[in-house]
Formats: C-alpha cells, structure tokens, sequence
C-alpha cells in the first residue's frame, strides 16, 4: 500500500489556483478558516483536510483509498451572490475532475451545489463544498 506524496488539500488548492480567479496566498489558503486578519481578507477561500486517515478499498490488484477535504468560502459582509458564485467557481473546477496526478485518480464533490455554512462572525456569508480524493496506490 502506498500513499501519495502531494496532501489532498495541497492538490485542490493548487486546482482551484489554476482553474479559477483565486491565487494561493492571497485569497486561496490551505487550512481551516480563520479570522480576516491581515494578510487574510474577508472574503477567502480556505481548503482543509478532514476525516481522518481513510481506509483501503482493496482491489484485485491494488488498493484504492479516499481523502476528504472541505472547501470553505466566505464572502466579504453583504457579499452573499459573490461568495456564492465564488463557490459555484470551486466546485466546476472540481466536481468529476480526474487528477492524473500522483496517484489520484478521481475528484467528486459530494453534494449537488455550494452548501450555505450560514454567516461568520462578522456577517460574512459562508459556503462549503465537501470533496472526495480518490488515490489509486
């Protein structure tokens, strides 16, 4: 069994940078959300892994073991169609996307569309698309 060596939030992260407005660093983050405190602003994108270690699903020839990441993004206050069309940006760039990448083989978002998170502490407007990484080892 082996593992990959590039992080699954690595992966989405450097997806969303090169299919979608977002660039890493600026308004794409790697990890679970955080205040908009400078150098983070209000409205940011943050890609986090969750869940776990997964288990394997064993193959006749190989095993096939899955990831989860979540990917949060909160609008600026009162910026509710923006950030929800941010979201809707994430999640063509990677529902039924097919990494060939390091082992992965597959990326599906897990739900139909951005699921609204509610509203951050700030009145920032939040959305959320779970992702699942499929490795091929």
């Amino acid at each position: 069994m082996s593992y990959p060596t590039t992080q699954p939030a690595d992966l989405i992260a450097a997806r969303l940078d090169a299919q979608t407005s977002l660039e890493l660093g600026a308004d794409l983050f790697i990890g679970t959300e955080r205040p908009p405190v400078a150098p983070i602003p209000s409205a940011t994108v943050f890609v986090a892994a969750y869940g776990g270690t997964s288990s394997p699903d064993m193959g006749v020839s190989s095993d096939d073991r899955y990831f989860s990441v979540q990917v949060m993004v909160r609008g600026a206050p009162d910026g509710y169609a923006a950030a929800e069309t941010v979201a809707t940006d994430c999640l063509t760039a990677l529902d039924r996307w097919l990494p060939n990448s390091d082992g992965y083989v597959e990326c599906k978002v897990q739900s139909a569309g951005p699921v609204n998170a509610g509203l951050a502490d700030q009145a920032q407007p939040r959305f959320t698309l779970n992702v699942k990484l499929t490795y091929h080892g």
